[in-house]
């Protein structure tokens, strides 16, 4: 990611990564960014503006495979060697299942930070990502009856991340 905004290139990034998708469950609307703050650092250090996405219907693209095991294996090899193991099955095995709604990316305003090469944790960091959040959960409730996710919480996967 440094290397290419060096160039001056643009990212995309999905701040929950590989733990995210580790914790994610089979229907439920959710995120796991409490605990991932790096994305926001780098936008203020090279001053890119962060931009909230919310894609509706992608947590039934796939069925968890019910063996509590292989779960746990998954969230181990993401929490210790960053690698994702896919617990999950679909159509003939590995094509995506089609949602009702189907499935809808949303996306939000742009979020401009100002550049500071050395931001501070607290002040620049969490402030910003405080506002990514907000701004995404605030995406998800203003979206979620066009798109037939009317009653639905967001949920936080963070809460089940294994210390």
């Amino acid at each position: 990611a440094i290397r290419a905004l060096n160039l001056g290139l643009s990212i995309t990034v999905a701040p929950g990564g590989v733990l995210g998708q580790a914790l994610t469950e089979h229907g439920k609307s959710g995120m796991y960014l409490q605990k991932r703050k790096g994305f926001a650092k780098l936008a203020i250090k090279y001053a890119i503006p962060i931009v909230p996405v919310y894609i509706f219907g992608e947590t039934l693209t796939y069925k968890d495979i019910p063996v509590p095991f292989l779960k746990s294996a998954a969230k181990f090899c993401a929490k210790n060697i960053r690698i994702g193991l896919p617990t999950c099955f679909g159509r003939k095995g590995v094509l995506p299942f089609r949602p009702e709604n189907g499935v809808v990316a949303v996306v939000g305003k742009p979020i401009h930070p100002k550049k500071n090469l050395n931001p501070e944790r607290e002040k620049d960091v969490c402030a910003l990502h405080a506002k990514f959040v907000a701004d995404l959960k605030e995406l998800y409730e203003d979206n979620k009856e066009a798109y037939g996710y009317g009653k639905e919480p967001l949920f936080d996967f963070s809460q089940k991340d294994p210390k």
